[in-house]
């Protein structure tokens, strides 16, 4: 079993011009990620900074989830 993620930003989708991130943690299969075993962690967060593009939302909700998922992996 592998710690798997998604991730997605949301672009200006807050009051003040502010994002939102969202990542979905669970277990899965080394092989095969679609075959999902249950929900780990389900991440919801405002970006604190005004992002001036969709792709620097990516980026950084890429970055939130990572930093969430590190204990994670550890742990594992």
């Amino acid at each position: 079993m592998t710690l798997a993620l998604h991730s997605d930003g949301s672009y200006n989708a807050e009051p003040g011009s502010k994002s939102r991130a969202g990542g979905h943690f669970y277990m899965s299969n080394e092989n095969d990620y679609n075959l999902p075993n249950g929900a780990i962690l389900t991440l919801s967060k405002i970006i604190k900074y005004v992002m001036s593009s969709a792709g620097e939302t990516e980026v950084a909700s890429s970055y939130l989830n990572c930093k969430a998922a590190l204990p994670l992996r550890i742990a594992l």
